[in-house]
């Protein structure tokens, strides 16, 4: 027996509506990549609701989106109405994955340079994504990676190692960095 994953985006306007002062994300077993990814998304909802523009149309944005973070399928827990067979997670404990999560930026080096901290392997040639912690993300294509050890063009890097990246756009420290995974599960 797991779990679903609890998700209140669709009427977080509800929750918020109850005089609530907080809300908890689950994070403890969760990476620094789940954590910043629906930390962003519930403030970016957050603040919608109280600008007035909380809609539906941003509802399906943001769900989408946290789709796109590793999780078992979604429920809305006991908000909405009691549990039943289809609340809990009886197939697998599997998660659904449809990204990998890449690195995060750790600083400017220069004009268009960031020094990158690599979480999982990744591949010149391969588009990533920048999640940036305010604004639409920028999709690029990898055309080259630098070794900041050394500046060598490597073709490859794996975790732990920090190369450069060079972004036309502003991004800045902890702006997070994803590649769609190959053979991804969609839900």
């Amino acid at each position: 027996m797991n779990s679903k994953d609890l998700c209140t985006i669709e009427f977080l306007d509800k929750i918020i509506e109850t005089g609530v002062d907080s809300l908890k994300i689950e994070g403890r077993m969760k990476s620094s990549y789940y954590a910043g990814i629906t930390t962003k998304i519930y403030r970016e909802a957050i603040d919608s609701y109280f600008e007035g523009t909380y809609s539906e149309d941003k509802i399906k944005e943001w769900k989408n989106e946290l789709k796109n973070v590793s999780h078992r399928p979604y429920t809305s827990g006991f908000y909405l109405d009691k549990t039943n067979y289809n609340s809990q997670n009886y197939e697998t404990s599997s998660y659904i994955r449809k990204y990998n999560y890449v690195g995060i930026v750790k600083e400017k080096i220069s004009e268009n340079s960031y020094l990158i901290e690599v979480k999982n392997k990744i591949k010149r040639g391969e588009t990533i994504e920048i999640i940036r912690s305010k604004g639409e993300k920028i999709s690029i294509l990898l055309s080259e990676i630098i070794n900041y050890e050394n500046n060598d063009i490597i073709e490859e890097a794996n975790p732990n190692q920090k190369i450069i990246l060079e972004v036309d756009s502003s991004i800045q420290s902890g702006d997070l960095i994803r590649s769609l995974k190959t053979n991804a599960t969609a839900n």
